[in-house]
């Protein structure tokens, strides 16, 4: 079984982690500049279904709670007395439908992975196990630089963007349909878990 070890950089985040608790997963493999490669699994789905994506992370904590990860890192602050720049909900709007596509991409390379993988069968297996018990999170985690002036704002694009994503994950019927991490609630998301240490690089 080829799953990662700690600790993982994905997109700005630096996950160090458990292993006797935690298993993640990345679908591409390391690769040096723009282009992406899949692993197996995950390529033969991109070469069945068209335009297919898939998350950044795929993680199963305890035998029990699954998790589909999607990392977004960007800037979206303007200075106090200045033009703000687009908010993080503008700035993620096109992105409400290609993330819910991501993760039904996902889950239909795990599903095929649980039936036939030769690479990690007994991961996706117990993905799957966790997923038919209704213990999966869809997770969407981002990093942004907004000063603490912006606090209001900053809580009524959350509600805004948990709202739409919700929306366009109720299929999944996820327990948690996103969680957003920022650098000031970080520490408030991993308490929730033990053997979870994430950074901010």
């Amino acid at each position: 079984m080829e799953t990662e070890k700690s600790p993982i950089i994905a997109d700005g985040f630096c996950i160090e982690f458990n292993p006797e608790l935690w298993q993640f997963y990345k679908p591409d493999l390391p690769q040096k500049g723009a282009k992406v490669k899949l692993k197996p699994d995950f390529e033969a789905i991109a070469k069945l279904i068209k335009g297919s994506k898939c998350v950044d992370l795929i993680g199963v904590y305890k035998n029990t709670y699954a998790f589909l990860i999607e990392c977004k890192k960007f800037t979206a602050a303007g200075q106090a007395g200045q033009n703000p720049k687009p908010s993080y909900r503008a700035t993620l709007k096109d992105n409400y439908e290609s993330i819910p596509q991501k993760m039904r991409d996902s889950l239909a390379a795990i599903l095929k992975g649980a039936r036939n993988s030769s690479h990690e069968r007994e991961f996706f297996q117990n993905f799957v196990k966790c997923f038919q018990n209704a213990d999966f999170f869809a997770c969407l985690w981002v990093i942004h630089n907004k000063s603490k002036l912006q606090d209001k704002h900053n809580l009524d694009e959350k509600n805004v963007l948990d709202d739409e994503l919700t929306k366009n994950l109720s299929w999944l019927d996820a327990q948690k349909a996103t969680i957003i991490i920022t650098s000031d609630n970080l520490s408030n998301f991993t308490a929730q878990f033990e053997g979870l240490t994430i950074t901010i690089q």
